[in-house]
């Protein structure tokens, strides 16, 4: 709080409320506080999701807001013997246009205010809701933090199997094995997951995911998101059921690998196995994104997505592999309240994005995206302490943006 002209004379009690309400099913409110000790609704590796009045948050407090949503703030001030103004203002530590005001009554004519953020790209952000009272005796100025985590919605699922094999009768699950961006928050904002059949009378499945042969054929589950980012498990119903695993009677070829990243000039070793015996099939494709030797060495060339075909008696498998762009190196210059990063332009590259963390194996979230012109960032008004900062390059293939891998974490002291 920040006071000015102060008088004891004076008795001035305000409150700002914040009722949010997201536009996606359902709806939010948020009141201002932390995070209290409760049990978290969601937890995932290091993340978690805990209801705050009628507001999502997470571990550090922070509102939670979808990319593309809006989120509607409501002060009410209670102030007693002056005339009151509410400015909505941006805290010193809104890097990057994370989110932008949209719309909203900002005036205080009924001593309420209010405004609707929306979330323009992932990281973190700060509302700030500065009270101005005045009377005959003083002024004061009140600020009113309220952080906000913009979320990313999710842009591709992957299922634990995209082949089932049943007999009528048998059921199996559509469950999701991968996630990108692999977030709580990105899946939280992309639920619920809804599952259609392309032939119930072959297989049928329910709200849950589950699976149920009907009858003999051929059918697609696919798996969607609220945002329509889907994956399709194929089912076959038939005599013989292996419930989507090689049983021991049959003869089928597999792979150590189905999928794979890399960076150009990396190799990895893509193995087969027929009847469970290791056995030496022919390779095939890689789209001159990748090389695949006789014995199976793939070798990254250049950025993109390729598919290399593994054949032997007859059957074949694939495996998917996509190349990114290589690590960089970050330098990083500390200053007072200041921290400068530089790096050397990537060839080719459509831009950059950098990451910070509190410590060298956290979690780094995004905090700026970089033009591919720009070579180095400045970041003022940071608060004393040690953080850690990681840059990736993006490069646009075919139209679609290829993120890099992530460079070696910088360490830096802020005076």
């Amino acid at each position: 709080m920040e006071r000015r002209k102060r008088s004891r004379k004076q008795s001035i009690m305000w409150k700002l409320c914040l009722l949010a309400a997201a536009v996606f099913a359902g709806s939010l409110s948020a009141g201002a506080g932390e995070v209290k000790a409760a049990d978290p609704l969601f937890e995932y590796k290091d993340e978690a999701v805990y209801r705050v009045g009628n507001s999502l948050r997470d571990k550090e407090g922070r509102y939670l807001l979808r990319q593309g949503l809006r989120m509607q703030f409501t002060a009410t001030q209670t102030v007693y013997g002056s005339v009151t103004a509410i400015d909505w203002g941006f805290g010193t530590y809104d890097d990057g246009n994370i989110i932008s005001i949209v719309g909203g009554k900002p005036d205080v004519g009924d001593r309420q205010a209010t405004v609707v953020v929306q979330g323009t790209r992932p990281g973190v952000a700060t509302l700030n809701g500065r009270v101005l009272s005045t009377s005959m005796y003083d002024t004061q100025w009140c600020d009113n933090k309220f952080p906000i985590r913009v979320v990313e919605p999710l842009r591709e699922i992957t299922l634990e199997k995209d082949k089932v094999n049943l007999t009528r009768g048998e059921t199996a699950e559509a469950a999701v094995a991968v996630m990108v961006p692999d977030s709580l928050y990105s899946l939280l904002f992309s639920m619920p997951l809804s599952y259609t059949s392309t032939d119930p009378s072959v297989a049928s499945v329910d709200e849950n995911g589950k699976i149920t042969a009907v009858g003999n054929g051929t059918a697609a589950i696919r798996v969607s998101t609220r945002d329509n980012v889907s994956a399709v498990c194929t089912v076959t119903v038939g005599a013989e059921s292996t419930g989507g695993k090689t049983s021991a009677s049959s003869k089928s070829l597999s792979l150590n690998k189905t999928k794979m990243t890399l960076q150009p000039g990396r190799k990895a070793t893509l193995r087969a196995k027929y009847n469970g015996k290791a056995v030496t099939p022919a390779f095939s494709g890689g789209k001159g994104i990748v090389s695949v030797s006789k014995k199976g060495v793939i070798t990254a060339k250049k950025v993109g997505t390729a598919t290399v075909k593994v054949t032997y008696k007859k059957q074949s498998k694939s495996c998917r592999i996509t190349v990114v762009p290589a690590a960089m190196s970050l330098k990083a210059e500390a200053g007072r309240k200041k921290v400068t990063l530089s790096w050397k332009k990537v060839s080719g590259a459509a831009g950059y994005k950098v990451y910070r963390a509190s410590s060298a194996k956290g979690r780094y979230t995004e905090i700026k995206t970089m033009k591919a012109k720009e070579k180095k960032l400045v970041l003022k008004g940071q608060k004393k302490g040690i953080c850690y900062y990681k840059i990736r390059s993006l490069k646009k293939v075919g139209g679609r943006i290829y993120q890099g891998a992530l460079s070696k974490p910088v360490r830096v002291k802020i005076r």
